[in-house]
């Protein structure tokens, strides 16, 4: 066989195979058209950048149903600006210079309106070592400007005494029969916490651990749903009037303001002073929580209500609120106003009405003229009510707006860190009314 023919009986016997395909050439994919974001229509917040003594001019008489602010402390920090408040010269002119701020607050702020006002204290820079008593400066100032002062709340940031508290609350009851087992259970959902304030280099007096929360009023009537920030109570299945010492630790910013309140601050002073349902468009008035209590009236309700409040469609509930039953009913929500509006909740301003001409609900408004890091405005947006906040840092406004675009959407659910503190004589009348709750668990009745 010739080299010719066993080469052509190879080819020849090769199984034939497809040619490869030649690889495509890579393109890149085509890009999508851009669009143009779309702006943001739907934000509760305005922030105003200025002197809010010149700001708080622009805005109209009686819009804003309740303010939060925590003014700059007297001689603690230097902001950089011109005509900042807080470096005044002496105490009187710093309390001077906030009744004029709140002059005008008391102009733009409702009749039926509130104004909570967090102020820390400071101590003399002079040798005499004196606490300057600011915060009662300030509020006495303000009663001789015409406001009413209806509470002084303890703002405890740490809190000393907790084996003390323990101790004396775990005696009491045992003495009162109750089992060790549910004492145990009781004692660890009441722990206190000994709380982050700031530590202070001093030997000669106790560590700083508080501030005070101002709650004032223009007239003698004013909206407060206390239902709104109610107490559980611990002892009884129920609830009970909040406490005026709030255990509320305080909680880092990561911006360049320092000076940032915690929103649980913020939060039950909001919810307490503006409606969760919303306000008039035409005139303004919140709408009020329909609530129908039943039982003994012996002891007016703001004082001894620990009820529990039954929604409407649930079977009735009673409870035993030191002796007297008692069930709370709420109904829903009723107008502040002769005004006929509508049921729906738009976020348009209180000017707005509905289509047919009639107003509208729509939500309440929270002012703040030291709006800082916008904690406010946070707690405002968070709970569905707007809000207007003044600022004099231009900087510090810019960190605000992006504080509340950041977090808007991605705020967990806030939880109240308030823990009541208890006198001893209080802690005795309520073991005194739950003894037969109590053994009555146990034995199964």
């Amino acid at each position: 066989m010739s080299l010719y023919y066993k080469h052509s009986l190879y080819i020849m016997t090769k199984p034939m195979t497809k040619p490869k395909p030649k690889p495509k050439p890579m393109t890149k994919p085509k890009p999508k058209p851009m669009t143009k974001p779309k702006p943001d229509n739907t934000k509760s917040w305005n922030i105003l950048v200025g002197d809010c003594r010149d700001q708080l001019k622009e805005l109209p008489d009686q819009s804003v149903h309740t303010i939060w602010t925590s003014p700059p402390y007297f001689g603690l920090r230097d902001y950089d600006q011109a005509d900042q408040i807080g470096l005044e010269p002496s105490p009187e002119e710093f309390v001077e210079a906030m009744t004029l701020v709140m002059d005008e607050c008391m102009r733009v702020l409702r009749d039926d309106g509130t104004l909570w006002l967090n102020i820390g204290d400071s101590y003399s820079s002079k040798k005499d070592k004196q606490l300057l008593g600011i915060p009662w400066k300030v509020a006495f100032a303000l009663q001789e400007r015409g406001w009413i002062l209806r509470n002084d709340i303890i703002w405890a940031k740490g809190i000393s005494g907790q084996k003390d508290f323990t101790l004396s609350m775990k005696d009491a009851m045992l003495r009162k029969g109750i089992d060790p087992q549910v004492v145990r259970s009781i004692l660890s959902e009441m722990t206190l916490t000994s709380g982050n304030a700031m530590p202070e280099s001093v030997t000669d007096r106790s560590t700083y651990s508080h501030e005070y929360m101002f709650l004032f009023s223009k007239k003698k009537k004013y909206y407060y749903d206390h239902h709104a920030i109610k107490d559980p109570q611990v002892l009884l299945d129920g609830t009970r009037n909040r406490r005026s010492v709030w255990c509320v630790p305080t909680k880092p910013f990561g911006g360049a303001h320092h000076a940032t309140a915690p929103l649980d601050l913020v939060t039950p002073c909001i919810q307490a002073s503006t409606s969760e349902k919303g306000c008039c468009s035409q005139c303004g008035a919140p709408y009020i929580r329909d609530v129908e209590v039943l039982g003994s009236d012996s002891e007016p309700l703001d004082q001894r209500d620990t009820g529990r409040i039954r929604q409407p469609g649930n079977s009735p509930i009673k409870t035993s609120s030191f002796g007297n039953g008692r069930e709370i009913i709420e109904k829903g929500w009723k107008p502040g106003c002769p005004c006929k509006g509508s049921s729906s909740l738009s976020s348009s301003s209180l000017s707005s009405s509905s289509s047919s001409g009639s107003p509208s609900i729509v939500p309440c408004t929270v002012l703040d003229p030291f709006a800082g890091a916008a904690t406010t405005l946070l707690a405002a947006d968070h709970l569905g009510r707007n809000s207007i906040g003044i600022e004099l840092n231009p900087d510090y406004a810019l960190i605000a707006e992006d504080r509340l675009m950041t977090y808007r959407s991605t705020l967990p659910p806030l939880s109240d860190r308030y823990i009541p503190l208890e006198s001893d004589n209080e802690l005795e009348d309520e073991f005194d009314s739950v003894t037969d709750l109590f053994n009555k668990e146990e034995g199964g009745g």
